[in-house]
């Protein structure tokens, strides 16, 4: 539960930081004082805190795979699709 509770919470934090980056645009004063800085900053100490709670209280086969299966995936990368042989 630990662990899917941090894949949640890193996906907020992926979230924050796409709306962070747009932000970049209005300069850097900008970004000081724009909510999205300290989101990010908040979820990535509490995704961390319950990942590392999670690998310590059970063996890694049981935390590990429930993280990487909630980990977001990059869109914008290029998807390998096998070629139609005709």
């Amino acid at each position: 539960m630990l662990t899917a509770a941090a894949a949640v919470v890193f996906g907020m934090q992926d979230m924050l930081t796409q709306q962070l980056v747009r932000r970049l645009e209005h300069g850097d004063a900008a970004l000081l004082v724009s909510w999205p800085l300290w989101g990010v900053i908040a979820a990535a100490v509490v995704g961390l805190t319950l990942s590392q709670n999670a690998f310590s209280t059970a063996d890694l086969s049981a935390s590990l795979p429930a993280l990487t299966h909630g980990r977001a995936r990059d869109r914008t990368a290029p998807v390998d699709r096998p070629s139609a042989r005709g």
